[in-house]
């Protein structure tokens, strides 16, 4: 667990980064790339998505669990990509070719039940199919809920969309990313979004919940564990997709040593989008205060969302990197809950666990493992 200090230095600098955001990389950046945001149709993911379209890609896929929601985001992105395309011929004397229009495709995926993680993936692996498939993935989709709220599958809504669907839709589409890579000059790139709270929350008590049987997601998954705050289990979630991100990290790595997929984690810091709207709900203090605090200590979905893209960017060497501007990568790697001997037992046991669970629940997420194990 991070200490008070840490806590304190994390919360100042993303302030200061509030106010001071990360300039977005040179126009055209992502010239002719598909681009596929997971939970794309509002706040951050919507703003990673108007990025991609502004910087030049051709094709950009948003998903949302909500038809409408999804296709008022879409609406939305191809006005802007109309505009980003006119801009190409204004005001020059001599104007060049006009740019192609980017494609803005809305797509629906429920990550709260398996069956639509299921289609979903299977739909998306024919963009592209024998062309080098998606360019980058971003994986955004998330919830945080206040109160104790259980998925049609059976697990605490926190853990079954941050958690089990982000693994399971990475584990169904990494065969065929795989077998595409012989079509691209350089490796597909999967982002996930972070938060500052997986490395801040305390799993001293984790290991001992493995030994005695129980498990660490069936434990989590008990209403009477379910931790109580405003935060709700978010941060336990997002611990468990930091382990599962480092394992899959592994398996994607070739004889040669080499990545044949560039995975990635990333940082926005504290962002004010419509994520937060169970908690003020569930709190008359907050309401109060989210119009004065909010916009004073929460960045922009626009700036949060600068850091999120830059996942397409990263090099193989960076493979595997945690991006954040608060964290640096050195610090990441040496924060107890990821280098202790502890966490190094707790990361395989909690990757065993969601691994059991979605390869009992999902035939095709057996599949894909298995598969992606025999390379």
């Amino acid at each position: 667990m991070a200490s008070i200090t840490q806590i304190i230095s994390w919360i100042v600098q993303d302030i200061y980064h509030g106010w001071s955001p990360l300039p977005l990389p040179p126009a055209g950046s992502f010239a002719g790339q598909t681009v596929c945001v997971v939970g794309g149709s509002t706040g951050l993911g919507l703003a990673a998505a108007e990025h991609c379209v502004n910087l030049g890609a051709a094709e950009v896929i948003i998903t949302s669990r909500d038809n409408r929601r999804v296709s008022v985001a879409k609406e939305y992105l191809e006005g802007k990509a109309a505009k980003a395309a006119a801009a190409t011929t204004v005001g020059k004397e001599e104007s060049p070719p006009p740019k192609t229009e980017c494609r803005v495709t809305a797509m629906t995926l429920d990550m709260n039940r398996y069956s639509s993680v299921v289609a979903f993936a299977n739909d998306l692996k024919q963009i592209r199919k024998g062309q080098g498939g998606i360019d980058f993935i971003l994986l955004n989709a998330a919830v945080i809920q206040s109160r104790y709220i259980q998925s049609p599958e059976g697990w605490q809504e926190e853990l079954q969309v941050n958690t089990l669907g982000n693994v399971m839709l990475t584990l169904l589409l990494l065969p065929w990313l795989r077998a595409e890579r012989e079509n691209r000059s350089s490796p597909a790139h999967i982002a996930f979004t972070t938060s500052t709270a997986s490395i801040a929350t305390d799993v001293s008590k984790w290991e001992g919940w493995s030994t005695s049987g129980e498990g660490i997601l069936n434990h989590w998954n008990k209403k009477e564990n379910w931790p109580p705050g405003l935060s709700g289990g978010y941060p336990v979630s997002k611990v468990m997709l930091m382990y599962a991100d480092r394992e899959l990290n592994k398996l994607v790595v070739g004889p040669d040593g080499k990545p044949w997929v560039i995975i990635n984690s990333m940082e926005p810091g504290m962002v004010k989008t419509e994520i937060q709207r169970h908690v003020l709900e569930d709190s008359p203090f907050l309401q109060f205060l989210a119009p004065t605090i909010i916009p004073t200590i929460f960045k922009t979905s626009e700036n949060g969302a600068r850091i999120l893209i830059m996942g397409k960017l990263t090099t193989e060497e960076e493979h595997g990197h945690r991006l954040s501007r608060v964290v640096p990568q050195e610090e990441y790697r040496n924060m107890p809950v990821v280098a202790s001997p502890m966490a190094k037992r707790l990361q395989q046991i909690v990757w065993n666990e969601i691994t059991d669970i979605l390869t009992k629940a999902v035939p095709e997420a057996k599949d894909a493992l298995d598969e992606l194990r025999r390379q």
